[in-house]
């Protein structure tokens, strides 16, 4: 596989399964929620006791898949790398079913990426002819195995059951506000080994990190995520989470858009 291919698809993962929640657990289409909230909503997230270790995982998930949609503003910066996307995401309990649209860079690369109902399609510019190149899991080629490794791993509820059992350690670290909500800052500290056996990657990958991973989470008064910061060794990854609930319709790209996959 070229390098630029190993770059374009190793960014995607990122987007997909970097952080709690990008595809959370759904229970299937329909519209956004109403944004409009009665008193007695208000009142219930009033309520609300803080998140425990025990019951985070769950909340979250529920939230999210309750509010469907969000646009995700993402930074990776890592070994002088620096990888960002921002775009939309329809959720779905069934990884195969998610759909998103990203703009993505790394470095001076730009390219653009699709995902819908399991498959990828990326234009990456010249090299593609600014055209989309079609990625199915079902293909027989090493791009699509990985892509299919990935989404094996990009449910919330599974990345969200993956972090409770590495749970080392889960507090609240005060109020703060993020692109002006209210949210509660928690910090959660993960055995490494622990997290990565979950997710099937090679225990080797755990000397490269150390011993534990970090993540900030923002968490609003809907339950929802607002921002999640992951320290993972020298890699720091920041997402943002707005515009939770909104209408967002993401289709595959017209056949004329389309062209071959260049060797890999």
């Amino acid at each position: 596989m070229s390098t630029l291919w190993k770059r374009a698809v190793a960014t995607t993962t990122i987007a997909l399964v970097a952080g709690f929640g990008i595809t959370a657990c759904s229970s299937g289409g329909g519209s956004a929620p109403d944004s409009t909230q009665s008193s007695a909503e208000q009142q219930k997230q009033a309520d609300k006791k803080p998140m425990t270790a025990g019951d985070f995982a769950q909340r979250v998930s529920d939230a999210m898949a309750a509010a469907k949609t969000a646009h995700v503003t993402q930074s990776m910066s890592m070994q002088g790398n620096e990888v960002a996307s921002t775009g939309d995401v329809m959720m779905d309990a069934d990884p195969k079913n998610l759909r998103m649209h990203l703009n993505m860079s790394v470095g001076a690369q730009k390219f653009e990426m699709f995902l819908v109902e399991g498959t990828i399609y990326m234009n990456m510019g010249a090299m593609t002819q600014d055209k989309f190149v079609k990625i199915s899991a079902d293909d027989n080629n090493p791009v699509a195995a990985q892509m299919q490794s990935m989404l094996s791993q990009s449910s919330a509820a599974t990345q969200l059951k993956n972090a409770s059992a590495a749970m080392k350690d889960f507090r609240a670290a005060g109020a703060e506000k993020v692109d002006g909500a209210d949210t509660t800052h928690y910090v959660l500290t993960l055995d490494t080994e622990k997290l990565l056996a979950a997710q099937g990657a090679q225990a080797a990958q755990a000397a490269q990190i150390g011993d534990t991973i970090t993540y900030d989470m923002y968490i609003d008064g809907k339950d929802l995520v607002r921002r999640a910061v992951m320290n993972m060794g020298t890699a720091k990854t920041t997402i943002d989470y707005t515009k939770w609930g909104e209408p967002v319709t993401i289709e595959a790209p017209a056949a004329d858009q389309l062209t071959e996959m260049p060797g890999i």
